[in-house]
């Protein structure tokens, strides 16, 4: 069984698990996701999954397909450029409750999920309290350059 087959029946579990599933529509955005690779717009995925030989999906289904998969965290919205990515943890036996954070590479696109500790975060919305301003969102997504790319 290959991965992206793997990581599929693990979603499957878990929308099961959390009274929910995942409906071929979803199973398809979904494995369009891991596919990608890397970060991939609404749009984009749109049109991947329009060229597959099913009905084509109106815009509006395939957002809430993918608020559905962040909600399941099986994806991820990444804020600064408004893409998503497979969550790289679908293929673990357990939920990650905390926050997710990225390294994104700048020049191959590539997304990598890490964790920071809470410490870290507490210490940046501190900071952030101390100069008058309130944090929007709580994740983190660090630009740079990937060891492939340097």
């Amino acid at each position: 069984m290959s991965n992206i087959e793997t990581a599929i029946l693990k979603a499957e579990q878990r929308c099961r698990d959390h009274g929910s599933r995942l409906t071929p529509r979803r199973r398809q955005v979904l494995r369009a996701l891991i596919e990608a690779g890397q970060p991939i717009s609404a749009y984009g995925l749109l049109e991947v999954c329009n060229t597959q030989g099913l009905d084509a999906m109106p815009a509006m289904s395939m957002y809430r397909i993918l608020d559905y998969l962040v909600e399941q965290q099986l994806a991820h919205r990444l804020e600064s450029s408004k893409k998503y990515v497979a969550c790289s943890h679908i293929n673990c036996c357990t939920e990650h409750f905390q926050r997710t954070h990225f390294l994104i590479c700048s020049e191959c696109s590539q997304v990598r999920e890490v964790e920071v500790s809470e410490a870290l975060i507490a210490s940046l919305s501190g900071l952030a309290g101390a100069e008058g301003f309130h944090l929007s969102s709580r994740q983190l997504e660090l630009p740079g350059v990937c060891k492939e790319c340097h």
